[in-house]
């Protein structure tokens, strides 16, 4: 064997019938795999090839040395195969392109590697669109199923480019790193170094979740191709979900598992998730550490796990392969022929870092001279204690605190306070891969003579202190507070600075007690403390929430987060039942009050742990259909003669920016004679505060109508809104107009939490509506999301109207919550023939008058980051902002208050499509970098263009106080959009023509850049 293709080519001659290949014979399938052997790919190859000459995809020069490049930009699945398999047997180097880069890192990939023709899947097209207006580039589909699944072969065979020892010498695959550092660097390999490394196959018959256009997914398929194994491939059409990986694992029985951390915790969550990949001879794990507890569970359980450790810029460097009875699978050992190129360099007391060394085949980046022509890593790892030459994985050089939820703790400041009091002489905040915080402090030489507990006691009031300046989930509370003896010894530097993986490393034990003796059970009971029945779990679970963390008004009915239970509380009442009650020997989730969020459903929760009785929970999409069919049946109206001469309107949301806008602007009307603030407040001074406040705060004048202002305090929850009954029975006398603006923002939560305040409470108003006794019910507007339709599958175009497949919203309980809502006003309009409606509103940015935009939203602090760190990033983005006056005087026009008619409710609903569902979306674009950047410029901000990676690594190293640099709060939100290889959802766009012929401010649009609102933004930052 020479080339790739010949692999394929050989393979068709002498294990023609035996299956290599297993893929979904459906798009949405999942057990029902179709087997492909070689002879059916080597058929693959040819009618692609031919299908793709015919196109006009052909060597240019068949007799250069250098090998011309095709990139290949598509979704990992049987299409992808066939393609590499046609490119390769046409004579090309394929450009193996990751589906999430920005323009800038597929334009440098395509310039480093001399290619202008690409083969894209119909997903990927706006992305070539954005390329090739960049640079001269011709595109090709990638290859449908009919075109090289053709039964019989057609003859003549189609003639192979490279034949003959030569041949191995050229590139075969280019695939790049993953530009975490900068820009993706392409990586080449050439035909005999791919021969070579897929050669050393593992034997087993294989099952891939990882995708092809990454290394380790790559080779994990050519290694089954060259050794005669099958290998089943995970269906790229599908999310990767346990249910999903267990269905499919299921029906290929494979012996060899290849994935990520993630897939395996989705694996272990249940008792077959476990017997599957027990099943495996080989559970193979790469691109992220394992967390230990994890590990260990599946290995006790008897899987044979595997980690790798290694960098697309160095190669595989690294892996815990060893022998069965070795159970050390989280300490990796160096390869064989890496071995000598792994220099780990001294950084603290058993901490190492992995230098690697010049000289290393596949190493193609050096970022240090000490050695010269190094790698450093800043990974560290520590060694194991009896094993040679092994390593556990310990974490990186930076000291972020990320806890299992993914929340990003700062340590540093919130030590620095804790230092400067002077009973302490160094503190460590820590938690990495836990639930919540911890702190470890060092007393100083003036704590001699106190016990423990006096210094603790002594330092509560600098660790509350302390708590008031970080986010919820960063709080440490006492019960997570170690205090060691005043003459403990901790790793620091010369210089007396704390080293921060070494203090992990030496204080292990002690961690790991703290978090132990948090959870443990306060009784002698071996299962853990109280075995409780149904009753008594609620019982209990009342008096832990309102006794213990001080919720007096929650009852069985209650939603945690509702009742105002924050993650922090949620943690801590996780640990308080770990402690307490007798779990069968289970362990709670970490997440288990929201995933429960009631007392009787985590009360049935916590039994059917102890008695082992299955306790099924309704998954989001389905939990969404119950809702709608809940809250779709509505109150009849019965007409009345009332007949208002002026528009009275509940408006909620008037403490937030749009709703305050829009109270501005209907108070303004003539023919608005009352506006009813429905306010979450404990009294109606307490209502019209936060009203007045809202006003004054955004610079919103309302002094001369004051009058028509009429504050509430409201549960919208309840049937009568939580008001008085003359009240309820003026609306029913006189409302016209409902506009429903109020909603939590928070994305953490399922749907299920939104439920009592906002889907309820949307259904209650829409009753209200229904209750009014005019010839006609009151008209209703909420003011949904374009979130409730943005995880249409891309490319897509959001038509103006009703979502009809739940799973388009969003994945979060937000924009899920806001589907439902929308779901839930199609049914009244289309039940009562009344006039609800949907308005979908996008981005909304200051208004048009002070440019007051809220600073703490993440584009103003992207933009303010020009003041902290001296640079803006570069983006090829084309956002679509509107000034939040200009949503609010949308929302009227819609709403029908802006007509003259002073009688909303009377205008006829013959001329109103209820199927139309409005999209509050500027029409207007604007370009980031070509546009936006200058207008920053020419309002007075000083900065630097960069790279979005660029601007991301400077933000990285910048200033880590949240008070001097805010921005620095989002670090790993913008790591996440910006240096990574996912350029983010491309081709969503919402249609707004039915909206333009209803309001000219969406018809005309406005300009964001050209009217000046920019310098306006600066400004009102200016000021603050």
């Amino acid at each position: 064997m020479y080339t790739v293709d010949d692999l394929i080519f050989n393979r068709s001659q002498t294990i023609p019938d035996v299956p290599l290949v297993a893929y979904p014979a459906t798009p949405r399938g999942r057990s029902d795999y179709v087997h492909y052997t070689a002879k059916d790919l080597d058929r693959f190859a040819d009618h692609g090839a031919k299908k793709y000459a015919a196109l006009g995809l052909e060597l240019q020069n068949p007799m250069s040395e250098e090998a011309e490049v095709v990139a290949l930009l598509a979704p990992s699945n049987l299409d992808y195969v066939a393609s590499i398999f046609a490119l390769s047997r046409l004579g090309f180097a394929v450009l193996l392109l990751s589906n999430r880069l920005a323009t800038e890192a597929y334009v440098s990939l395509l310039q480093k590697t001399k290619c202008n023709r690409i083969i894209r899947s119909e997903n990927q097209a706006k992305a070539v669109t954005a390329i090739q207006a960049e640079m001269r580039l011709s595109q090709y589909p990638v290859l449908k199923q009919s075109d090289y699944d053709i039964k019989p072969a057609l003859y003549p065979r189609l003639a192979r480019q490279m034949i003959g020892p030569s041949a191995s010498s050229r590139t075969a695959f280019i695939i790049h790193s993953s530009g975490s550092t900068g820009l993706p660097k392409p990586i080449f390999q050439s035909h005999g170094a791919c021969l070579s490394n897929y050669s050393s196959s593992f034997g087993y018959r294989a099952f891939l979740t990882l995708p092809l256009y990454h290394n380790h997914g790559l080779s994990s398929f050519f290694r089954a191709i060259y050794s005669g194994k099958e290998i089943a491939m995970f269906n790229a059409n599908l999310p990767l979900s346990g249910s999903n990986l267990i269905e499919a694992m299921t029906s290929v029985k494979p012996e060899s598992f290849h994935g990520v951390p993630y897939a395996l915790k989705l694996l272990a969550e249940t008792e077959r998730g476990v017997q599957v990949l027990k099943d495996c001879k080989l559970v193979l794990f790469g691109g992220s550490s394992c967390p230990d507890d994890l590990g260990d569970r599946l290995v006790d359980a008897g899987v044979y796990l595997v980690g790798h450790y290694g960098a697309t810029e160095m190669g595989q460097l690294m892996t815990s392969f060893r022998p069965a009875e070795d159970k050390a699978w989280n300490y990796v050992r160096p390869l064989p022929k890496v071995e000598r190129f792994i220099h780990m360099a001294p950084r603290a007391p058993n901490t190492f870092e992995c230098i690697v060394l010049d000289g290393l085949p596949s190493k193609v980046v050096s970022n240090c001279d000490d050695p010269p022509h190094s790698f450093n890593t800043s990974d560290l790892f520590s060694p194991h204690p009896t094993i040679h030459n092994a390593w556990k994985y310990l974490g990186r050089l930076d000291d972020r605190v990320t806890l299992v939820n993914g929340e990003k703790v700062l340590p540093i400041p919130y030590e620095h306070q804790i230092r400067e009091h002077e009973l302490v002489r160094e503190a460590c905040v820590f938690g990495v891969g836990r639930a919540l915080p911890g702190l470890i402090i060092v007393p100083s030489e003036k704590a001699i003579g106190m016990s423990k507990l006096e210094v603790l006691n002594s330092l509560l009031p600098v660790v509350t202190a302390a708590n008031t300046r970080v986010e919820s989930f960063s709080h440490i509370s006492p019960e997570m507070i170690e205090i060691l003896d005043v003459d403990a010894e901790y790793p620091c530097t010369d210089k007396g600075t704390m080293i921060r993986a070494a203090f992990y490393k030496k204080f292990e034990a002690l961690i790991n007690s703290i978090y132990l003796r948090f959870e443990a059970p306060t009784t002698g009971n071996c299962e853990g403390g109280q075995a409780l029945d149904r009753n008594e779990l609620k019982s209990y679970l009342l008096e832990v929430f309102a006794g213990k963390l001080g919720f007096e008004g929650l009852d069985e009915s209650s939603d945690f987060f509702e009742a105002g239970v924050d993650s922090l509380q949620a943690i801590t009442a996780r640990g308080i039942m770990m402690r307490e009650l007798d779990l069968g020997s289970k362990t709670l989730g970490q997440n288990v009050v929201f995933e429960y969020p009631n007392v009787p459903a985590l009360a049935e929760h916590l039994y059917s742990l102890r008695t082992g009785e299955e306790s099924t929970q309704t998954d989001e999409i389905e939990v969404m259909r119950q809702l709608i069919q809940k809250y779709s049946t509505f109150n009849r109206h019965v007409p009345g003669p009332n007949i208002t001469d002026g528009e009275v309107v509940i408006l909620t949301g008037a403490t937030g920016s749009l709703g305050a806008h829009v109270l501005a602007q209907l108070i303004a009307k003539e023919h608005v004679k009352t506006v009813y603030c429905l306010v979450r407040a404990a009294s109606p001074e307490g209502a019209r505060d936060r009203v007045l406040s809202t006003l004054a705060a955004k610079k919103i004048d309302f002094s001369e109508k004051l009058n028509k202002i009429v504050c509430l305090p409201s549960d919208l929850s309840r049937e009568d809104l939580g008001l008085d009954k003359s009240t309820v029975d003026t609306f029913r006398k006189s409302l016209t107009t409902v506009i429903h603006c109020a909603w939590a923002v928070n994305f953490n939560l399922g749907v299920q939490s939104f439920e009592k305040q906002h889907i309820k409470g949307t259904y209650n108003l829409l009753n209200i509506c229904l209750s009014v006794a005019t010839p006609s019910p009151a008209n209703l507007f909420f003011c949904s999301s374009i979130s409730a339709a943005a995880g249409t599958p891309l490319p897509a175009v959001i038509q103006e109207t009703y979502i009809s497949d739940l799973t388009h919203a969003q994945n979060m309980g937000y924009a899920r919550s806001k589907l439902v809502t929308e779901t839930i006003i199609k049914a009244a309009a289309e039940e009562t023939g009344m006039l609800a409606k949907v308005l979908r509103v996008g981005q909304i940015v200051g208004d048009t008058k002070n440019g007051m935009w809220n600073s703490t939203e993440a584009i103003s602090l992207m933009i303010r980051s020009a003041t902290t760190i001296g640079a803006l990033p570069a983006l090829e983005e084309t956002p679509s902002w509107l000034p939040v006056d200009v949503v609010a005087r949308a929302v009227l026009d819609l709403a029908q208050i802006n007509k003259s008619s002073p009688n909303s409710t009377a205008l006829s609903l013959e001329a109103e499509d209820t199927s139309v569902v409005y999209h509050v979306q500027n029409s207007h674009f604007f370009h980031w970098t070509h546009d936006l950047l200058p207008a920053l410029r020419d309002a007075g901000l000083e900065f630097e263009t960069v790279s979005q990676r660029e601007w991301v690594e400077r933000l990285r190293k910048s200033d880590k106080d949240p008070q001097k640099n805010p921005t620095i709060k989002l670090l790993d939100f913008f790591t996440e959009k910006y240096d990574n290889d996912r350029p983010g959802r491309k081709g969503l766009v919402f249609l707004t023509d039915k909206t333009a012929e209803k309001t000219e401010v969406i018809r005309d649009g406005y300009d964001v850049v050209g009217s000046g609102l920019v310098k306006k933004f600066m400004d009102s930052w200016r000021l603050e």
